[in-house]
């Protein structure tokens, strides 16, 4: 993911993260990129995928990495009117 992000941020765009709290958000953090901590209770949390809505809101494209941020993410991403999500 950081990797994806780097190069994002070398081609001139620009990337948050998502993602629940641990080593990869605090690498984020650490490699300058805007990070927000975000949980979930299972694939099926209503207020974890409106909460990512809000986080989404204006990104042009979001990247759900794994199938459990499929089940969330994509969801939230067409809630949020995210025009492209990979």
């Amino acid at each position: 993911m950081l990797l994806l992000m780097g190069g994002l941020r070398d081609r001139g765009g620009s990337c948050v993260l998502i993602a629940p709290p641990g080593p990869l958000l605090e690498r984020a953090a650490k490699a300058g990129f805007e990070t927000h901590a975000w949980s979930s209770r299972g694939e099926l949390d209503l207020p974890a995928v409106l909460h990512a809505t809000r986080l989404l809101r204006g990104a042009a494209v979001a990247h759900a990495h794994s199938a459990h941020a499929h089940a969330l993410g994509v969801p939230a991403a067409r809630l949020a009117g995210v025009p492209a999500v990979v």
